[in-house]
């Protein structure tokens, strides 16, 4: 390997953002999460269909936990135990960013509303192009999958600017995070929800 690859593995690439839990940045495929107290987090996980797994490490606190399951219900755990903070609570003392959620007036909403797109390659290599309508409803976003039953919809909540916590389609938390980004002008571009990139086309 290059020197310079050595050092591009080092440098900090900016902002981290989110990928379901707030971040300071990645190493290599490591996502190394904040925590209120100072400590970083370590993390990854994987998941395919009838696959899931986490695992995350405090090194300032000797602990490490990981979870492999086949179960139906395997996402559920996974967020309960790696993206909320009980896990974290419970055994190192340690808590996730403060979130308070706020309910937002129409007019700030609308800078988020419209349809946002986004391009996968799944499991089985095909290319699939996905879209999602976001709308202002009672002081939140509610995030609707185009083409798909009520059930994919999710409500956003903010907790800081540009910043939101995800419920599903009944207002329950899925203890997810994602974030909103600007571009040069200011102006919200994109949505960073669970590993993608969506662009917002207006």
């Amino acid at each position: 390997m290059s020197r310079a690859a050595l050092e591009a593995m080092r440098s900090n690439p900016g902002p981290g953002g989110t990928l379901l839990v707030e971040l300071d940045g990645a190493g290599v495929s490591w996502m190394i999460r904040p925590t209120a107290e100072g400590p970083k987090v370590i993390q990854h996980g994987g998941d395919v269909p009838g696959q899931h797994s986490g695992f995350m490490f405090v090194p300032e606190r000797d602990f490490a936990i990981t979870l492999l399951t086949n179960s139906d219900s395997g996402p559920k755990l996974v967020a309960e135990l790696f993206f909320d903070d009980w896990v974290l609570a419970r055994f190192t003392g340690l808590h996730n960013m403060p979130a308070v959620r706020q309910k937002l007036d129409s007019a700030t909403l609308a800078a988020y509303e419209g349809r946002y797109t986004a391009e996968q390659i799944d499991y089985t290599g095909q290319k699939l192009d996905l879209a999602w309508q976001l709308t202002a409803r009672d002081g939140e976003l509610e995030m609707a999958v185009l083409g798909a039953g009520p059930e994919s919809s999710h409500f956003l909540a903010f907790y800081r600017d540009d910043y939101v916590l995800a419920d599903d389609h009944d207002h329950q938390p899925i203890f997810a995070r994602a974030n909103f980004v600007r571009d040069r002008r200011g102006q919200v571009q994109w949505l960073r929800y669970g590993g993608r990139l969506m662009r917002r086309e207006g």
